[in-house]
């Protein structure tokens, strides 16, 4: 079964028509589930419309996802999404996993993962065995104020080694985290560099590895093509498509 960990969608109240269009999209390529953090009209590119998300926000987004989860069961797998620099993140993350059934937390991507204010919620997350989905960057330029990059994850990781954590986008940066076993990277990159799934292999072990889109941002065919498309073995790419994330969260399917 192929697993898409690292999906968005952006509407709010949630539109069929966009949900519709994204499994049509995804059944093209097999793939058979999506993990979704729903970020909101004008959060994925932050515009003037919605900058940074407040809780009350990022609540509102959440419930909108639930109400689609339940459309799509069998489809639609949702991350908990937070601000920590607003009251009320820890309580979301008991809401969205609670009272939703959602497999883990997506915090927004202007705070840095290691920042104190993310703690509890960290903490809350080892308290019910899910990953978190942590945007992470490894840029020249153009950062966001307060971006996440590989070696905040590799803090994070450091203070706190129980917890799960799905590094995103960074593919490319094993080196900084490789001395984490509590952290697996995503292949959420629109960069589809020949060999870079392999060297990740080589660094830190298939076992380590899961597949992501970064849809609707990211196509799927680039994101997928660079794992069905390398020298792996058959059974290497399953566990990356699939068998990896399903390990993470404790599940059979």
């Amino acid at each position: 079964m192929i697993i898409d960990v690292h999906t968005h969608l952006l509407t709010n109240p949630f539109s069929v028509k966009e949900v519709e269009e994204v499994l049509d999209g995804a059944d093209r390529f097999g793939i058979k589930k999506l993990c979704v953090a729903s970020l909101g009209p004008g959060c994925y590119y932050p515009t003037k419309l919605i900058h940074e998300p407040t809780q009350e926000q990022c609540a509102s987004f959440n419930a909108d996802l639930f109400e689609i989860m339940k459309l799509y069961p069998d489809r639609i797998w949702g991350w908990a999404y937070i601000n920590p620099a607003y009251p009320g993140a820890v309580d979301e993350v008991k809401r969205g996993i609670e009272e939703y059934g959602m497999i883990g937390v997506k915090m927004w991507t202007g705070t840095k993962c290691n920042d104190p204010r993310f703690f509890p919620v960290v903490e809350e997350a080892i308290k019910y065995g899910v990953p978190i989905l942590q945007h992470t960057w490894d840029k020249v330029t153009g950062y966001f104020p307060n971006e996440s990059r590989s070696f905040d994850v590799a803090d994070l990781a450091e203070k706190y080694p129980e917890v799960k954590i799905v590094m995103a986008h960074n593919e490319r940066a094993v080196l900084k985290v490789k001395h984490c076993p509590n952290v697996f990277m995503d292949t959420a990159s629109p960069i589809a560099e020949l060999g870079m799934i392999e060297k990740a292999v080589d660094h830190i072990g298939v076992d380590r590895l899961v597949f992501g889109s970064d849809c609707i941002g990211v196509d799927f065919a680039s994101t997928i093509g660079k794992i069905i498309g390398s020298d792996l073995p058959e059974d290497d790419k399953s566990k990356i498509l699939g068998e990896n994330f399903l390990r993470i969260l404790g599940r059979d399917q």
